[in-house]
């Protein structure tokens, strides 16, 4: 079994059966090789000879007892290592551990942690799905924009929108998008879908929609009440280059309509302009806010 991100993993699947697992017992069982099949069979003398494994650590390693490396085996014990051992509740959870390896098995939590690390791993880094939840919602509203000065000007604000991605709970990420229109900070989420992977920013295009009604935002359709003669020197602002895990507006260049000056209505410029359909971005009227 790997360490690292895929024993977090594993860690995580057995915790929502057993409860809160202590850093020290998760360490303690690695560095004595415990993460087999082995683990359903641990007994009040297999937990004994865990803990004089544990007292002999530092000379198996060859360090210092009191080195600060080893706070995370002997826990409350790195003053007196030699005097470690678990505590009744310590002992307790270790016996639930077995139990639930005895119930479903090893392979169970270690295939939970191998799907966890490749889907984890081809999430990709956080600054480019930073710039992907930009790019998306930027995308949205640009292709609904009907060349009014109004809809231009909303579409350049858009632009400047702050994305930050982070890891979640759950070992998933989460998306946190600063919405440009409210007077006071307020960052909406959103979560990459379960299968695909693809992210879903319906919650933002929600909180647009219900909490900023009286702008003149883009829709799925233009607005027949523009004038199909009206300009603006300044057309929408395009995604272009590669973003930061906290997305800036000088990430993105203003570029024309196909290189002209004719900001007519999309829907009369089909070639320049492909409507999508709220369909196309997983719209749903929910919403979730940190404030």
């Amino acid at each position: 079994m790997a360490t690292g991100q895929s024993m977090d993993h594993f860690w995580n699947c057995l915790s929502k059966d057993v409860g809160r697992i202590p850093d020290t017992i998760r360490h303690v069982l690695e560095v004595t090789e415990y993460i087999n099949s082995a683990l359903a069979y641990i007994g009040s003398e297999e937990i004994t000879a865990i803990e004089t494994d544990i007292r002999q650590l530092p000379e198996i390693m060859g360090k210092p007892a009191r080195d600060p490396s080893m706070q995370k085996y002997f826990g409350r014990f790195i003053n007196a290592p030699e005097r470690f051992r678990f505590m009744a509740g310590e002992r307790a959870i270790l016996k639930l551990i077995a139990a639930c390896i005895q119930r479903k098995g090893i392979n169970y939590y270690l295939r939970f942690a191998e799907k966890r690390e490749r889907d984890w791993q081809s999430q990709g880094s956080h600054e480019s799905n930073a710039a992907e939840v930009k790019r998306k919602i930027i995308d949205f509203y640009n292709e609904r924009c009907d060349g009014s000065v109004e809809q231009i000007d909303f579409c350049n604000r858009v632009a400047g929108v702050r994305v930050e991605v982070l890891d979640a709970d759950d070992s998933g990420l989460v998306a946190r998008i600063r919405c440009v229109f409210c007077t006071e900070r307020n960052d909406i989420t959103c979560r990459p879908e379960r299968v695909g992977g693809n992210w879903k920013v319906s919650n933002y295009f929600s909180h647009v929609r219900n909490v900023h009604k009286a702008l003149n935002a883009p829709t799925s359709l233009p607005r027949s009440s523009v004038s199909r003669s009206q300009s603006s020197t300044s057309p929408p602002i395009e995604y272009s280059g590669e973003g930061s895990n906290l997305c800036n507006p000088g990430s993105y260049a203003c570029e024309s309509w196909a290189n002209s000056n004719d900001v007519s209505s999309s829907h009369e410029n089909a070639q320049k302009r492909t409507m999508n359909s709220l369909d196309d971005f997983e719209f749903v009227v929910k919403e979730e806010q940190f404030r």
